[in-house]
């Protein structure tokens, strides 16, 4: 299956890597930071099943304590590195945060459509795009916004950054604890709307402020 990962990996970045021959400027830089959340998606694969296979968890376990740490930590070092690099303005840092958790959840939800296709239904696949575009989405949002707001002051930036890194993961494992389990599924599908959308809404509105 890791070759399988790989192609398809390949085969999205190849045509959306290809539209930034005709991008400019800070459309190019979006496309570009959804890649990288492609990438971390495959990196991510990589390096959980390199634990799963050290630790031998089973995979609820695997799921809700390993995997959300690995993921919001390797989703997270594209905003910190645009953070030190650039120091943007928030606004364009949250743009990017959410393009990162587009692309993470797009290599993502088409790896476990590939894996899982004798047994898909048009509902579940549904579901699972709605689902894990959100969560994806709303936990990078919540770092970008995080690392903007604390990178302000010095003393803050560490414990900051720490801080709504770990409440990601946090949120990220009560995503995957719900979504397993056969009693409390439908909690995991409304959790990421309630924070889905007005993280959203923040964002647009504050891009249209700034227009």
């Amino acid at each position: 299956m890791d070759d399988v990962i790989l192609c398809l990996f390949v085969c999205l970045v190849i045509p959306i890597g290809m539209s930034m021959l005709i991008l400019k400027d800070r459309s190019r830089y979006l496309v570009l930071f959804m890649i990288f959340g492609m990438f971390m998606c495959l990196f991510a694969g990589q390096v959980n099943s390199l634990i799963q296979s050290l630790t031998r968890l089973d995979t609820y376990t695997m799921t809700t304590s390993m995997t959300p740490v690995v993921e919001e930590i390797l989703k997270g070092i594209p905003i910190l590195a645009l953070y030190f690099i650039f120091k943007p303005e928030r606004q364009f840092m949250l743009e990017c945060s959410i393009m990162v958790g587009i692309g993470f959840s797009l290599l993502e939800n088409g790896f476990i459509l590939l894996s899982n296709a004798g047994g898909i239904t048009f509902v579940m696949a549904l579901f699972r795009g709605l689902g894990s575009a959100m969560l994806h989405v709303a936990t990078t949002v919540s770092i970008g916004f995080g690392i903007s707001m604390f990178g302000i002051k010095k003393k803050t930036f560490m414990p900051g950054t720490y801080a709504v890194m770990l409440a990601a993961m946090v949120f990220h494992g009560v995503y995957n604890m719900f979504v397993q389990s056969s009693k409390l599924m439908y909690f995991g599908i409304i959790l990421p709307v309630l924070t889905f959308i007005p993280l959203v809404l923040y964002v647009v509105k504050a891009r249209n402020k700034n227009v």
